[in-house]
């Protein structure tokens, strides 16, 4: 058995996915495509290094773009450096409950992984196995619970404007002249086109009295 062998053995070892799952693998490997179908055969598995890259990472639109049970990491995260962008668009593709597994060699510092996890919207990381071949030594993590609501509204507009908007949110939220930060929150709106789906997203992410808030925003 050959050291890649090895680590589709343990990418795989113990997942549990719907009979009819939809996979994402990092890069194409036919082999662990069929190691999957041995206790999966109706799986269907994608891999994104075959797709338009570029596209993925840039996807907002929550109604069309595709959603996966489990995306499986053969080495891009790491080859990327963790890349923040390339997590938050993975967490994005993710069905409710979905996960991320991914390979990592030893070198990659596991609090790093953890660290950058949570930085990007994953509630949860943590370590599965660890293995050794030879003079291969390397882990596999998985990164689950990702907050898909924040992680949508990060993809529009400028820091600046989201600070802004969360600001004049929790005014309204906490009754600080209220009459008038209603009133900056709709001009901030028309002035930034921020349509209603999104108010209303931030709306449930960033206050407490989120009906007391949308009914004064006239979101019900």
């Amino acid at each position: 058995m050959s050291v890649n062998d090895v680590k589709r053995q343990l990418l795989l070892e113990g997942i549990t996915l719907p009979s009819k799952a939809r996979v994402l693998i990092s890069w194409q490997d036919d082999r662990l495509a069929a190691m999957l179908r041995e206790f999966l055969p109706t799986v269907q598995v994608d891999y994104l290094m075959n797709m338009d890259f570029a596209a993925f990472l840039q996807e907002s639109d929550l109604d069309k773009l595709t959603a996966y049970d489990c995306i499986i990491d053969n080495g891009l995260l790491e080859q990327a450096q963790l890349s923040g962008p390339l997590l938050q668009a993975m967490g994005l593709h993710l069905q409710p409950g979905g996960f991320v597994r991914a390979v990592f060699s030893a070198s990659m510092d596991k609090e790093v992984v953890g660290k950058v996890a949570y930085v990007n919207n994953y509630d949860e990381a943590c370590l599965c196995f660890e293995g050794e071949y030879g003079e291969h030594s390397f882990y596999i993590a998985k990164l689950g619970l990702f907050q898909q609501s924040p992680a949508w509204l990060q993809c529009f507009w400028t820091p600046e404007v989201r600070r802004r908007l969360s600001y004049l949110l929790q005014r309204i939220d906490f009754d600080v002249r209220q009459a008038e930060s209603v009133a900056a929150v709709k001009q901030l709106c028309r002035e930034y086109h921020i349509d209603r789906r999104y108010l209303t997203v931030f709306v449930d992410v960033a206050v407490i009295h989120k009906s007391m808030v949308k009914k004064l925003l006239q979101l019900q």
